[in-house]
């Protein structure tokens, strides 16, 4: 395994397969005499070497689904890079010397028909071996957007990173059609440029004579006019370049076609635009706000699209571009007229604040300067009068689980589900309702959902007509994507589409009677976990249903890492509910038993994906640590003897129904 000298490329014969485009095209340049950055490429052969060092082989074969594009995406950012590609990596970026940049070079991007420009990630100024780690994983992980028709793996270029004294991009053809070059640049170089921060125009003709600037690109215009000819005359078509003047040098970035997309508009003024409005979007520079963007995608973006067409309700959500100075509250009051709570996501955090307090958290995060642009999601929150899980059963019934007010009821597993078996008319089969006695809610004074005490129970049932609303949403769903597990929130008489999950296999009514979250017979020793510890797991590893799953696996691992697990022996795990958190200590443990929970829960989930048993039993008091159990059917049975293997067949000392 080796990696390629971006400026051996073309000696060397090295296929763009190998290597991808962008990394080709820089090799052409270096090889016509061009100056380009110095650097290096990593080959498409070290991301397969990595995926089969982290056995992850089944997750790269499963992308073909695109329900699983998210989750192998958020793997390859938990990826332990083996010593002997590390060591290459290493050892060449010493030599080109720190800050470098990495930048993905796919065989998707910079060609004739698609340049697939700023799709792919780039991440400059790194300036530490961790750093560049971290962000070789970001970049291979930027492939696999459900955003993009197509996901392959990705080659990366490192290369020395250019605090330029000025740069910018020019274009072999006039955006307006007149004969000569178009160029924009910035003190601060290209980025500035590309970002839409800055945009000091400039024209070069045929002559390489200098118009429309001043003195700062006189001294280099005809320098640049030669490079533009040149490349041209390679790519045999109109380009675009990314250029920047370093120590009186022009050192080129990178060229490639210009097709019918050159570059995203960037927003430079106070803008709203809907999630929804795909086809705005697209012509729109969203590469300030990457990741959240493009995790739309994963599935929110098509399921919307679902609900739209067939009147299901969904919340209102916009993104939003502003600066403290050009803010304009009326029409963000206008476009969300109906909530009085509202969910705010920059890049860095995600907060709920009232609808009054907007205008003060949106100049609070605004860290742009007052002539650059900043982007932020919102979305309404609705006043969650009940909220809960549904999907189909493999019978064809409607599964609801749901209870009053907000997620953090059942998020928290404090609270338990009431439940529903439906048929597909509507009618109710059979039905658990419990009475609550404090639900999560919306505090008037704060605007956000805390756990508040009701002076009356309250019941956990819902009306007929909600229950139909919530039977149409899982059928319209479920024909496009079988067997989901939707989410979903009431207000007045709305039932609005919340989020999703999908399953490979479909949920029995048996299943639902029985208790039974996962499906399977297990025998071990009782390892009993309390809420208590729950909490402080929940502090170690996070909790999954918030944070990034990359982050959630890297802290498992380390968790992990630091304390003593037996896996010689067989052991079952007893908890209060199916905590997300507990998903860290999975393949510990043989079984769980769970004395509350949803058969829909994300930890639920999990264990049907791992082929872990588990089921749900009530009143565990006689279980105690260190006794062993075995489970058959959904029934509990304590055996007798040390080590309950040892116990006379069918010894039974409990048994939960």
């Amino acid at each position: 395994m080796r990696i390629y000298n971006i400026r051996d490329i073309i000696s060397e014969k090295v296929e763009p397969q190998i290597i991808g485009n962008k990394a080709y095209g820089l090799g052409i340049l270096s090889n016509k005499n061009i100056k380009i950055a110095d650097g290096f490429v990593i080959p498409v052969d070290f991301f397969y070497e990595c995926v089969k060092y982290n056995n992850a082989e089944k997750y790269l074969k499963n992308i073909k689904d695109k329900n699983n594009v998210s989750q192998f995406r958020e793997i390859i950012k938990t990826f332990i890079i083996p010593k002997k590609i590390w060591s290459i990596i290493e050892e060449n970026t010493t030599q080109i010397g720190y800050p470098v940049i990495a930048r993905s070079s796919s065989t998707n991007e910079d060609c004739a028909n698609s340049t697939m420009a700023g799709m792919y990630l780039s991440i400059g100024e790194i300036n530490t071996l961790e750093h560049l780690k971290n962000s070789i994983l970001d970049v291979w992980a930027s492939a696999y957007y459900n955003y993009f028709s197509i996901n392959t793996p990705i080659a990366i270029i490192i290369q020395r990173y250019f605090k330029s004294e000025l740069g910018g991009v020019i274009f072999s053809k006039h955006p307006i059609g007149k004969d000569c070059y178009y160029g924009e640049y910035s003190m601060k170089g290209a980025e500035d440029v590309v970002d839409g921060k800055c945009n000091y125009s400039f024209e070069i003709t045929e002559g390489n004579n200098l118009v429309n600037s001043d003195s700062y690109l006189k001294n280099y215009s005809n320098e640049l006019g030669n490079i533009v000819k040149k490349i041209k005359e390679y790519f045999q078509c109109e380009v675009d370049i990314e250029w920047l003047i370093y120590k009186t040098q022009i050192v080129v970035l990178q060229a490639r076609p210009i097709t019918t997309y050159i570059h995203k508009k960037n927003i430079n003024k106070f803008c709203i635009i809907d999630v929804d409005d795909r086809e705005t979007l697209c012509t729109v520079d969203m590469s300030k706000f990457y990741s959240k963007y493009m995790k739309w995608f994963d599935k929110r973006d098509r399921l919307r699209k679902i609900c739209i067409n067939n009147n299901i309700d969904i919340p209102i959500v916009k993104y939003v571009f502003y600066n403290n100075d050009n803010l304009d509250l009326n029409q963000l009051y206008s476009v969300f007229k109906r909530a009085k709570i509202l969910k705010i996501e920059n890049n860095d955090k995600v907060r709920t604040r009232k609808k009054e307090e907007l205008g003060t958290y949106l100049r609070e995060i605004c860290s742009t300067p007052c002539h650059n642009i900043n982007i932020v999601r919102i979305q309404e929150i609705t006043s969650t009068e009940y909220c809960g899980n549904a999907c189909m059963t493999n019978e064809g019934y409607i599964y609801i689980e749901c209870m009053p007010g907000g997620f953090g009821g059942f998020l928290s597993g404090e609270l338990d589900f009431s439940k529903y078996l439906i048929d597909s008319e509507g009618n109710i089969l059979s039905e658990n309702i419990l009475i609550y006695n404090y639900i999560w809610k919306i505090d008037q004074r704060t605007g956000r959902f805390v756990k508040s005490k009701l002076n009356n129970g309250m019941t956990g049932s819902i009306n007929d007509f909600l229950i139909k609303k919530v039977v149409y949403m899982v059928q319209v769903l479920n024909k496009v994507y079988k067997n989901i597990k939707i989410e979903f929130e009431t207000e007045g008489e709305n039932v609005f589409f919340n989020d999703a999950t999908f399953e490979k296999k479909s949920v029995s009514s048996d299943n639902i009677s029985y208790g039974i979250l996962s499906t399977g017979d297990f025998y071990g020793k009782v390892d009993i976990i309390s809420e208590d510890t729950i909490k402080l797991l929940k502090e170690e590893v996070g909790s999954r249903s918030v944070i990034a799953e990359s982050e959630f696996i890297n802290k498992s691992r380390k968790y992990l890492e630091h304390i003593h697990i037996n896996n010689g022996q067989k052991k079952v795990m007893v908890a209060p509910y199916p905590d997300p958190c507990l998903s860290a200590l999975v393949d510990c443990y043989e079984g769980f038993i769970f004395e509350r929970g949803g058969l829909l829960s994300h930890m639920a989930i999990i264990l049907r994906e791992k082929r872990k048993p588990a089921i749900i039993k009530k009143d565990l008091g006689e279980l105690k640590n260190g006794v062993y159990v075995e489970i058959k059917d959904g029934m509990v049975k304590i055996l007798k003897g040390d080590k309950g293997e040892n116990a006379p067949e069918g010894t039974i000392i409990g048994i939960r129904e």
